[in-house]
């Protein structure tokens, strides 16, 4: 009598309340929970089903243990809340009834499949808008729910005590026609359960994938399989059983433990014919601009030292100028250029900024002897590096952007030209600065050795970057075979980060004009992947920071009169409170 939604075009729901009653009237008064599982599959991919509650997973579905002890804890259940007929005059028949599936992306974002949200489907009825016949819109729908993690049972057999987390906003909800949604939470959810990664490309035909979710609203279980074909928008896999509730569960790779889709549909039967589907994430990531940001190149923990900045991290925060207090806004309008302002509170989208972190800036320390990487800043002297004592400014702070394993281009702070080296005895295999090569000379290796001290080769030939220790030889950096001794060990001192910075209410880039006739104003632009939409944070303590272009270095300042609009402009450096900012996180 197993219940067949696996056909309903807008996804799976789980089994309604009637179902459910006929279902327990069929069965003997003996059957326990995992018979009531079992009679009630929707989409069961062959004869047997096999799936694990997620604590007494035993490791033999093609995924080991320690992969779904991993990830299953940032894996949530969507719930509706039990309060419907308190707020709906007609509050349908959803009040309680646990939904669908979800996992955690960010600190409080979480991902999830979009007919969850759907004001139709699966046979519920869905509250009305109060005074009309009219369903609630699906963001009302979103908000009328709270996401349970640890819903499951332990390695005994014991239920756990669920975590609540509110659903604050939905953030995205079908963008492309496509079946998913990203849900804001309340709180830092995060904190205790984790953040999955979301994959920058599809998996491939036979790779491992996992899901791990909710089933019929039952506490987690997870199954496993191989990835089958690929249809259109969809990853398809036929050996991985689910139901009803498992919507929206996150379509994990084995080994690499990243999110590759968004389970959203049934279509195995006990005969095993058919495939279970959900979106493919290179279709999400092509529409999601909330991914989009989240896939941004991220800075590896590891670099996050000495000065904290480390308090600005991927995420939406409201920006105010230390002397007034003024929150920064931007006009909307191509006639007043877009231009960011600041404004009194409007606790709105247009004073909410989304930071995305491009690089880091850090200082490079020669272990053996503590003296700081530089660099000469002429032809002359073939723009080469050296070491030298603090100098503590820009000619030895540097840029280090992630382009993936652990590889980094490394630019001067000063001047933005980026280290290269030679790859002859003739000039001694010296490091120098050169303009962007686009290839491997300019491509640097770090490999951590713990206390913030790494070690760092050269892309193009793997030999390692040390430095002579003495004045006839100019202190100068060179890269050699391995000698494992602190002369080719390095270490990095976080003192700012790089950021692009979004509006909330129209994801335009914040910008400015770079010549005195404009006033060297900021305004809002669509994304040109340069420096000029490129801002160095400095940490200066107690949520303030400068805020530097990345193009020409000059501070944001305001005006702090109407006659200027408060409009916001570049500086050179005043050292006051102006040029102070304090970012508050949301």
């Amino acid at each position: 009598m197993a219940m067949d939604h696996e056909s309903d075009e807008s996804g799976m729901f789980p089994p309604l309340p009637e179902e459910m009653t006929k279902i327990l009237e069929s069965m003997t008064e003996s059957a326990g929970a995992d018979d009531l599982y079992e009679f009630i599959l929707e989409s069961q991919c062959g004869a047997i089903d096999d799936s694990q509650p997620v604590e007494q997973y035993a490791g033999n579905l093609g995924v080991t243990a320690n992969f779904v002890d991993t990830h299953e804890q940032k894996v949530g259940q969507l719930q509706w809340n039990d309060n419907l007929g308190t707020v709906y005059n007609n509050p349908g028949n959803v009040s309680g009834a646990r939904w669908c599936t979800g996992t955690l992306i960010s600190e409080n974002l979480f991902l999830s499949a979009g007919h969850c949200f759907d004001q139709t489907g699966g046979g519920w009825q869905r509250p009305q808008i109060n005074g009309t016949n009219d369903i609630i819109p699906s963001s009302e729908i979103a908000t009328n729910m709270h996401v349970n993690f640890n819903y499951q049972v332990d390695a005994n057999g014991n239920l756990q005590a669920p975590v609540v987390f509110a659903v604050q906003e939905l953030v995205e909800y079908r963008l492309g026609g496509l079946d998913y949604a990203i849900l804001r939470l309340a709180g830092s959810p995060s904190q205790a359960f984790g953040i999955g990664d979301v994959a920058q490309a599809d998996a491939a035909e036979q790779n491992m994938l996992c899901i791990i979710g909710h089933p019929a609203g039952v506490p987690k279980r997870i199954e496993a399989g191989p990835l089958t074909s690929f249809s259109g928008d969809r990853v398809q896999y036929n050996d991985i059983d689910t139901l009803g509730g498992n919507s929206g569960s996150a379509i994990w790779h084995s080994p690499s433990g990243e999110i590759v889709g968004v389970h959203t549909n049934g279509g195995c039967t006990t005969g095993g014919a058919g495939s279970n589907s959900g979106v493919r994430i290179s279709r999400i990531l092509e529409e999601s601009p909330t991914l989009q940001n989240l896939s941004a190149p991220s800075i590896p923990l590891t670099f996050r030292h000495g000065v904290d900045t480390a308090t600005v991290r991927r995420g939406l925060y409201t920006i105010q100028q230390k002397s007034n207090r003024r929150f920064v806004d931007a006009h909307e309008s191509a006639g007043r250029d877009f231009s960011v302002v600041t404004r009194t509170a409007q606790n709105n989208d247009t004073q909410r900024w989304t930071l995305t972190p491009v690089a880091v800036v850090c200082t490079i320390q020669q272990k053996s002897n503590g003296r700081f990487v530089d660099a000469h800043e002429s032809n002359q002297n073939d723009f080469s590096l050296v070491t030298r004592t603090a100098q503590n400014n820009d000619t030895q702070r540097w840029i280090l952007t992630p382009l993936g394993n652990d590889t980094y281009t490394i630019q001067q702070r000063s001047n933005g030209r980026f280290v290269d080296a030679h790859t002859s005895a003739g000039p001694d295999f010296s490091l120098v600065t050169r303009t962007a090569q686009n290839n491997d000379t300019q491509r640097w290796v770090f490999k951590p050795l713990g206390d913030s001290t790494y070690t760092i080769q050269q892309k193009s030939n793997n030999r390692f970057v040390d430095a002579h220790e003495h004045s006839a030889k100019d202190f100068s950096l060179v890269t050699r075979t391995a000698q494992n001794n602190d002369t080719q060990r390095w270490i990095l001192t976080l003192v700012g980060g790089v950021y692009t910075i979004q509006q909330k209410s129209n994801g335009r880039y914040v910008d400015a004009h770079e010549s005195s006739s404009k006033d060297f104003s900021l305004v809002t632009r669509t994304a040109q992947n340069n420096d000029t939409q490129r801002w160095m944070l400095r940490y200066l303590g107690d949520d303030t920071y400068t805020i530097q272009q990345q193009s020409n270095r000059r501070y944001v300042d305001a005006h702090e009169s109407d006659e200027r609009d408060f409009s916001l402009v570049t500086r050179t450096a005043q050292n006051n409170n102006s040029q102070r900012w304090v970012f508050k996180s949301l």
